[in-house]
């Protein structure tokens, strides 16, 4: 699995996380990294890399959102990777 996704960094206040434009703008829909991470590994993904490359978010949320890169592995059939 290799995504480019927007993650939060930090928590985003609640009439942010339940504002249509901003569900349309990729904001609200965003989670925190060790959710995202626990989420993959939960369905059976594999060394879970989050990359985070850059904070993004407009006024109010300054510093609690971030591009990153996701990649992980999830073993094939026998064992080995896919």
């Amino acid at each position: 699995l290799a995504v480019s996704d927007m993650v939060e960094i930090s928590p985003l206040p609640p009439p942010v996380k339940s504002a249509l434009d901003t569900w349309a703008g990729c904001i609200a829909g965003t989670i925190p990294v060790q959710e995202y991470r626990q989420l993959l590994s939960d369905v059976g993904f594999q060394s879970v890399d989050i990359d985070v490359s850059r904070d993004y978010a407009p006024a109010p949320c300054e510093g609690k959102i971030a591009s990153a890169a996701v990649r992980a592995t999830k073993p094939g059939p026998g064992g080995g990777s896919r």
